[in-house]
């Protein structure tokens, strides 16, 4: 390719070959570059994915350990008022 451009700067004359051969590596030029911008844009969907993948995990993991402190919260309160003495005094309950 560099040849044939070579031979048009410098006002050599063209073959007809040479112009095909260059037409053909023109297009697998263009055919190499197009595959590979499409495997760019394969990779930043995969990396976009992955990301988003990443903050659902992050925001499952938060979740997942809000719970738990939730849960042991609540537990904590109804295992501190199970522990708890009644008292009845005249009807009304009272705890210690």
């Amino acid at each position: 390719m560099v040849g044939f451009i070579c031979k048009l700067a410098d006002g050599e004359f063209v073959r007809h070959e040479d112009l095909k051969k260059f037409e053909l590596e023109s297009k697998l030029l263009n055919q190499t570059i197009s595959e590979l911008e499409h495997e760019r844009s394969q990779k930043e969907a995969l990396q976009k994915e992955l990301e988003l993948l990443k903050e659902n995990f992050e925001q499952v993991r938060t979740n997942r350990q809000l719970f738990t402190e939730s849960f042991d919260n609540i537990k904590n309160k109804f295992d501190e008022s199970a522990n708890r003495t009644k008292n009845d005094i005249g009807g009304i309950v009272e705890f210690d």
